[in-house]
């Protein structure tokens, strides 16, 4: 395969993982913190969770 011919074939590809993708994603349930941001603060204050520092999260 020439050049050309890969990168449209891999152009073909990207698109169809895209469309696939974004079909997938619109059948998924939206998870309950993105949902209710006031319920996820309340559950996190009951369960005295907290969010790891931006220090801690990349070590």
């Amino acid at each position: 395969m020439r050049k050309m011919e890969l990168a449209k074939k891999l152009a073909e590809m990207t698109e169809s993982m895209d469309i696939a993708r974004a079909e997938r994603n619109s059948k998924v349930k939206k998870i309950y913190h993105q949902t209710n941001p006031e319920g996820w603060d309340a559950l996190k204050i009951i369960l005295n969770y907290s969010e790891p520092s931006l220090e801690k999260r990349d070590a």
